[in-house]
């Protein structure tokens, strides 16, 4: 026996075997790419760790409510990212039903579906060989038992049935079928779909089946239009004679070889039988009329079968006609099925086409598979990287927003602190919003509250501005405003200024003036090199304000700062 043969695994219909466990809502997100829809399987460990707001992940996850907890996995998991595998939806109305019931919080429905066996480490979908074997062996029994009378219908007692099959086919230690080895088949990752499993009876108005899982196929001729190839390795014969190529059954004296191509034959036999059976019963009544061309379809390949070929019917829903021997029909009222369960209510499951091939075709296959994989993989990673690199620039942005909110948040306590502390600094930061003589006089100079405050010199440099921009943009002004302004300023360190009256007019402020009040300290001014000579009387008056601002006036100034406040008291009584 050596692995010499090479087979291409046509499937035919929707291809079902599943891994064994359900999956949720919880193992699971459907996400629409390009139109499609695509069922997820996701790594819920790696998003529940990597999720941004843990505290509200927390409070989620502590409410114990299940249709809660999937809604929020559903909003906010990146299937790009956290996806084990991905498979088409074929039927439009799973990811109808999925959303529904995600967005309805009062939803019963489990949502579950049944994902197929695959490989782990790749992620392709299997046909285990044990698969193929299991049905290959159905075949044989089949012909054990009408030509060597296995009685097997007789055997009601399993202890019974066992020994009759152990006597025909040895036990699992001397299994003829040790003769057999057959590789898994592995499918590229594109290759899988979910459908809808559903039931319909023998009887046309039995229109509720018993309700069925959606499950996750190997892609088909059916579905596809052309059949998805799966490629594999087998062997037959005795393992300690190399030159063995056939199956062998011994019973009582009597002996059967099968040659390769005679076993595919025998089990291309056994059931297209069932097949024709099927058909008879099922396909040809009005209401299976929508599997009409999967059942042409099955007409055509048993039909140009060739000698190198067998089909052969494999996984869930093949239905216990493919998988029990003529002579040995079930007990009971029921017998045989009365219902048939289809994908999308439209295409038996199962039909597979097994066919010799060459090992370059094989060798290819896999080549081809691993080239796939290994790009899917790379564009897999390069697009959960850009993910991920854009999550955690979503990220910084949120923090920085957030870090902003709280920068303001501070400053405005911090001035409310600040304004509670020195009240006079809120009419400061308002001042600019006194426009007319009015306003200054009923909001500063009538306001006994502020009178604490004129020692401040920050504060009575911005009245004295102020005051100027008022004088200035005043339609008119006389003596009586002078006096008052020189009434309120003679208690502070400053003196108002009482222009001649060619003076008087509407003009803007000086330039000097302009130019002192940008001034934010003493070095700002110091490096304009401003000439003090030629300031005007108001200009100098605020600038003697703004040196008191900055400590100049202080004898522990140092020497720079006393010498120019020197010099603007000196041309403030020299000239003004």
């Amino acid at each position: 026996m050596k692995y010499d043969n090479y087979v291409r695994l046509e499937i035919l219909t929707p291809v079902h075997i599943g891994s064994g466990d359900t999956s949720d809502p919880l193992d699971y997100v459907i996400a629409a790419k390009e139109g499609q829809d695509y069922f997820c399987q996701i790594d819920l460990d790696s998003w529940l760790e990597d999720y941004p707001e843990q505290d509200e992940l927390t409070k989620v996850l502590d409410g114990g409510k299940l249709p809660v907890i999937r809604k929020f996995i559903a909003d906010n998991l990146d299937a790009d990212i956290y996806a084990r595998s991905s498979s088409k939806i074929i039927s439009p109305e799973i990811a109808k039903k999925y959303r529904q019931n995600i967005a309805n919080l009062n939803s019963p429905n489990q949502l579950l579906i049944d994902p197929a066996l695959k490989n782990p480490l790749t992620g392709g979908l299997l046909v285990p060989g044990s698969s193929i074997k299991g049905a290959m062996r159905t075949a044989v029994i089949d012909w054990c038992d009408q030509n060597w009378n296995l009685n097997l219908n007789n055997s009601r007692n399993p202890r019974d049935y066992t020994q009759i099959l152990e006597r025909a086919l040895g036990t699992i230690r001397d299994s003829a079928f040790k003769q057999l080895k057959i590789g898994d088949f592995e499918a590229v990752n594109s290759a899988s779909a979910i459908v809808t499993a559903k039931e319909k009876s023998i009887k046309a108005e039995k229109t509720n089946g018993t309700p069925k899982n959606s499950c996750e196929i190997c892609l088909s001729a059916a579905t596809e239009a052309e059949p998805q190839e799966l490629f594999g390795r087998f062997a037959i014969g005795q393992q300690h004679l190399t030159s063995d190529a056939f199956l062998t059954c011994s019973m009582n004296h009597q002996t059967q070889h099968w040659s390769l191509p005679e076993l595919m034959q025998l089990v291309s036999d056994f059931y297209r039988q069932r097949y024709e059976q099927e058909k008879g019963k099922f396909y040809q009544q009005s209401h299976f009329s929508l599997s009409k061309d999967v059942v042409k379809l099955l007409d055509q390949q048993f039909a140009s079968l060739q000698e190198n070929q067998m089909i052969l019917r494999v996984g869930h829903y093949s239905h216990i006609e493919a998988m029990t021997i003529t002579n040995n029909k079930p007990g009971g009222k029921k017998g045989f099925g009365k219902t048939r369960t289809l994908a999308d209510g439209i295409y038996p499951f199962g039909w597979v086409k097994f066919t010799l091939c060459s090992k370059n075709e094989h060798d290819q296959y896999w080549q081809q598979k691993q080239q796939q994989e290994q790009e899917q993989a790379r564009q897999q990673h390069q697009l959960r990287q850009a993910k991920i690199v854009q999550r955690q620039q979503q990220l910084q942005r949120q923090l920085e927003q957030q870090r902003q909110r709280q920068r303001e948040e501070d400053e405005r306590q911090a001035l409310a602190q600040d304004e509670l502390e020195n009240p006079w600094k809120k009419v400061v930061r308002n001042i600019d919003q006194i426009n007319n003589w009015g306003e200054l006089k009923q909001q500063i100079l009538e306001k006994e509250d502020l009178a604490t405050f004129r020692q401040v010199a920050e504060f009575t440099g911005a009245i004295y501005q102020q005051a100027l921009v008022v004088q200035k943009t005043a339609a008119k002004w006389d003596t009586n405003r002078d006096q008052l302004l020189q009434d309120w300023f003679a208690t502070t360190d400053s003196q108002w200024i009482v222009k001649a009256e060619g003076e008087m007019g509407v003009e803007e402020l000086s330039p000097g003036i302009e130019q002192i009040n940008r001034f934010k300290a003493f070095g700002d001014f110091n490096s304009s090199h401003m000439e003090i000579e030629t300031l005007s009387c108001d200009a100098l008056n605020v600038l003697s304000i703004r040196l008191k601002e900055w400590g100049c006036d202080s004898k522990k100034a140092k020497k720079p700062k006393q010498k120019v406040w020197k010099d603007v008291c000196l041309r403030l009584k020299a000239s003004c």
